[in-house]
């Protein structure tokens, strides 16, 4: 009987402090939100291949050249294509193409892929995936790896609008 005792410790003043730490962490996640509730146009796309200051080194490992900054993509260009269960978008300039029509040789995908595969040093495209879009997802992902052209992924909801903001034109390396 006295063993158990012994056992009983008072976690009390813990709890105090774990209580504490998840109202810090719900007072950021709200004021957070609040500034995405206040003003949408505070979300943007943002499509990183790697981060400014870095390079990959002969390890092939990347490493930090010169100061970081956090100013996003200044590598490459990026091309966006919001892939729709009806169709792409394309930005800039928010073209659209209905899924029948990429089943058509010389559509408007494969015309983006043409133009951006010569320039695929400097530029890239970054699909803006959408719910119910996996298969055709899939699909535009293989053409683009196929042409050695770099991509990136951003996941949106089904209504989510796009606040397409148009970035700076990547100089070429050493230029």
């Amino acid at each position: 009987m006295g063993r158990r005792n012994m056992l009983r410790a008072d976690l009390s003043m813990f709890m105090s402090i774990i209580f504490m730490l998840a109202g810090c962490l719900l007072i950021m996640l709200i004021s957070n939100l609040a500034i995405v509730i206040v003003d949408p146009a505070t979300v943007v796309i943002s499509g990183i291949i790697r981060a400014p200051g870095m390079q990959r080194g002969a390890s092939g490992n990347l490493e930090q050249v010169g100061k970081i900054d956090p100013g996003g993509n200044v590598d490459k260009l990026p091309h966006f294509v919001d892939v729709n269960p009806g169709g792409l978008i394309f930005y800039p300039g928010g073209n659209r193409a209905p899924l029948a029509s990429l089943a058509q040789p010389g559509n408007s995908f494969e015309n983006l892929l043409d133009a951006v595969a010569p320039r695929a040093e400097h530029e890239y495209v970054v699909l803006i995936v959408r719910p119910g879009t996996a298969a055709l997802t899939r699909k535009l992902r293989a053409a683009v790896t196929g042409r050695g052209i770099d991509i990136g992924l951003e996941i949106y909801e089904a209504n989510q609008p796009v606040n397409y903001v148009r970035s700076l034109h990547a100089s070429p390396k050493g230029g």
